[in-house]
């Protein structure tokens, strides 16, 4: 790890320049940086230092944030420590030089520090910072504030710094993960995710809520969704303050990367305190409807493409009040919110989509044939709960959906069999299972999850032959540790995340509550008890998982290859090998499908022997003419821990492909390269999708460009005045032409190099930046 240190001396708190001083790291590395602010002007009262940072586009600050000491000049020393604050960053961004190819971070300290106007200071802090492949020459500056009460005063803001980056790492570092393993009576291998859990330990802002699902955005973001949350501020101790504090019925939340400053919460460019639902329920005229007597809560997510544009479907959980309390409430029914893409704002709600005694706003799953399914639990009695499920067969959850009555296994538009109160409803089968449940695919398999009733700690995988079973081979794969289950704490809402499985292991979550009564702004470290819990699971299906199609009988997107006979590895046969010798730049494998398709998953499967000729690194391309080729997913070091095992991956990005490559960049530790078996599985569909344009919200309306990638042409649709400036850079931030706009909406781009640029708008409203692929 590189380490240097930056002094920079402010007697006036105000603009100073800085002696010019180059540092040089490495690429694909972390650094220390250390900084020194010396102020003769004092800060009066009690308040919280502010830290910002501008950083290059990729670059990140490890973990939550940094450390800090403050001497003062009457020789009392104070430290503590700061983490990232999505609203001093944006407070950053809006106020200071935002360079092209380049963002600021923003970092508040924990707790508050009392200044004497009679006493100067000087601040040491440090951050640790993540750089990414680019290299060069790039210029940083840091800034710094306090915020004595949700009012930030800037302080001072550096001259640039230099970091030079030298191009050392072909791949980026391993990474050690914070997994703690959890042993039990159950023969998978189980582990407590310590990373994802403390991604939302959070201090400012967001810092606790329950449901919890994550849905995949084509562009590589994930949404998360919120029930009841607290949004506020949490002190070092962990303990929730009043300061702030509000405790609100619903939220989204982007995660855009694996870092802490990738959570954002979408508040609509509200700060604290003034937070509001991201989805109000309301009347037929559309008024807003009291909070406290009918609410949403929103649950699962998915994406379907009208007419070839994407859009965010997420399940509401229309909720009233039934006596108070924290169980006085019950569901009526379920809404749909419609959000566009990608820059997420709320077009419509869709009422009534199901009206009933089942909880159907809970998980949406999304089937290769274009089938959207709905599982939803009905409570019969104490700790006695039932499974049913919904679908859509066009994948529209605001169309008409049909429900299954397992007694007769058929679907159905009506659902009385469901509402009824009668003794002998239970008996009568119409229920798809005697436990709460929801089917998830892997690979080519149906399989279902399960947490037993009466927030029991077991979590149980069946098997699968279809969307509504037969269900087949329980077993237990995990038992949630008792430091969130027992002292009258609860956890609920299971759900799973698989675009963040690593290796094809199981990544799921459940809610922590607590049963009862409890002060939200207790010193008992408060900010810990609602706050969602993450596990992973490997070994928990058979090691192999190679099919020739998916059941019921939908046929798999990975039959039909050209070239199927020159690569074993396509063949749907795990005992054939592909095997070949590595080359310097690596080695490819190319398909070809009969029609368009949208990617959900992939499958690779290790060979019987040798694990040092597994692939380590690769990437995942895809192209509609197999010409212009796009990364859709990318692995660093793999990790396939038997042979002949299958492991599935999600790929990040979605578009409409016909070919796909994988391109293996490296092996384990072998001159030849073994695979033997490669699989692909989506859905065929008859439309184009490209992939997200880069679109940024300025207030209530878009900047569009496209299409990106762009071969000769680049078009800007402006809904915010006049463009007035238009400017290109290199990824490093090296202007490289003024834009001129013909016919007022494009720029010539075809005397460009292929490569990655950034477009820098200048418009009466403000600058936006936008990246934008160069292709040849």
């Amino acid at each position: 790890m590189n380490r240097f240190l930056l002094i920079l001396f402010s007697p006036l708190c105000l603009f100073l320049s800085v002696h010019s001083q180059t540092y040089t790291v490495d690429n694909f590395s972390e650094f220390d940086l250390s900084l020194k602010w010396s102020a003769a002007t004092g800060i009066r009262g009690e308040t919280r230092n502010l830290f910002g940072l501008l950083l290059p586009v990729g670059w990140c600050v490890a973990g939550k944030g940094g450390d800090f000491t403050i001497a003062f000049s009457n020789g009392d020393t104070v430290k503590g420590q700061f983490a990232y604050c999505q609203f001093y960053s944006d407070y950053l961004s809006r106020n200071l030089e935002t360079p092209a190819g380049y963002y600021w971070w923003g970092g508040r300290a924990l707790d508050k520090i009392t200044f004497s106007s009679r006493n100067t200071f000087v601040v040491d802090f440090s951050f640790a910072i993540v750089t990414n492949e680019n290299t060069g020459d790039f210029s940083l500056k840091y800034a710094t504030g306090e915020d004595p009460s949700n009012t930030i005063n800037q302080l001072f803001v550096s001259e640039p710094f230099h970091v030079l980056v030298n191009n050392t790492n072909s791949f980026p570092a391993p990474k050690t993960y914070n997994w703690q393993s959890i042993t039990g009576n159950f023969s998978t291998k189980y582990f407590a995710d310590k990373d994802f859990d403390g991604f939302f330990e959070r201090y400012y802002g967001w810092n606790g809520g329950d449901v919890g699902i994550s849905t995949l955005l084509p562009d590589g973001r994930s949404v998360w969704t919120w029930g009841d949350y607290d949004c506020g501020v949490v002190n070092s101790q962990r303990n929730r303050l009043t300061e702030l504090a509000q405790f609100l019925r619903n939220a989204l939340m982007t995660q855009d990367g694996l870092d802490f400053s990738a959570f954002r919460l979408l508040t609509a460019g509200k700060n604290l305190g003034q937070i509001e639902p991201a989805i109000r329920c309301t009347d037929a005229n559309g008024n807003p409807l009291p909070d406290g007597q009918e609410w949403y809560w929103p649950m699962g997510g998915h994406v379907y493409y009208r007419n070839g544009t994407p859009e965010l479907q997420i399940l509401l959980e229309h909720t009233v009040n039934a006596g108070g309390g924290q169980w006085g409430m019950q569901s009526v029914g379920v809404d749909v919110a419609v959000f566009s893409l990608p820059n997420l704002q709320l077009l419509r709600v869709a009422k009534d989509r199901y009206t009933g005694k089942v909880g159907f706003a809970n998980i949406a799953f999304d089937d290769d044939d274009g089938v959207v399914y709905i599982y939803g639990e009905r409570n019969f009695g104490i700790c006695v709960s039932a499974t049913f499920v919904a679908r859509n067969i066009d994948g529209d959850l605001t169309g008409t959906w049909e429900f299954y009555d397992a007694a007769t296994k058929k679907w159905t538009t009506t659902h009385d069999w469901a509402e009824s109160d009668t003794d002998g409803w239970w008996n009568a089968g119409h229920q798809l299972l005697n436990n709460a449940i929801f089917v998830f695919k892997d690979g080519g398999k149906y399989f279902a999850f399960e947490q037993e009733p009466c927030f029991s700690p077991n979590s149980f995988v069946h098997d699968a032959a279809s969307p509504v079973g037969p269900f087949t081979n329980r077993r237990k794969v995990g038992q949630l540790p008792a430091e969130i289950t027992s002292n009258n704490f609860i956890c609920y809402i299971p759900t799973l995340h698989q675009q963040f499985s690593i290796n094809g292991e199981l990544l799921y979550s459940v809610s922590k509550n607590y049963n009862g009564d409890f002060n939200r702004y207790g010193t008992n470290q408060s900010a810990n008890y609602y706050l969602p819990y993450f596990f992973r699971v490997k070994n928990w299906r058979g090691k192999l998982n190679v099919v020739t199609n998916d059941l019921p009988a939908v046929p798999a997107v990975d039959i039909d290859y050209r070239l199927a006979a020159e690569y074993p590895a396509m063949d749907n046969d795990a005992t054939t090998v592909f095997k070949v010798q590595m080359a310097s730049n690596g080695v490819s494998l190319t398909g070809v499908l009969p029609q368009k398709t949208i990617l959900r998953q992939y499958t690779i499967t290790s060979a019987p022997d040798n694990p040092d000729s597994d692939p380590l690194h690769w990437q995942l391309l895809g192209s509609d003419d197999a010409e212009n080729w796009s990364i859709l997913d990318e692995r660093y070091y793999a990790e396939f821990s038997e042979r002949s095992q299958t492991n599935s991956y999600t790929p990040k990005i979605a578009k409409t492909c016909k070919y796909f490559r994988l391109n293996v960049l490296a092996t384990k530790n072998s001159a030849d390269l073994q695979i033997a078996e490669w699989q692909l599985f989506g859905r065929y569909v008859d439309f184009f999708y490209e992939g997200e344009s880069a679109i940024k919200v300025i207030g209530q309306q878009d900047i569009h460009i496209y299409p990106n990638p762009v071969k000769n042409k680049l078009t800007i649709e402006n809904g915010v005045g006049m463009i007035k400036n238009v400017q290109i850079f290199d990824i490093s931030g090296r202007k490289i032409a003024n834009g001129k706009l013909s016919d007022g909406k494009s720029i010539d781009v075809s005397f460009l190099s292929a490569g990655m640029y950034i477009l820098k708008i200048e418009t009466e409203t403000g600058i936006q930046t936008f990246k934008f692929n160069k292709i040849s």
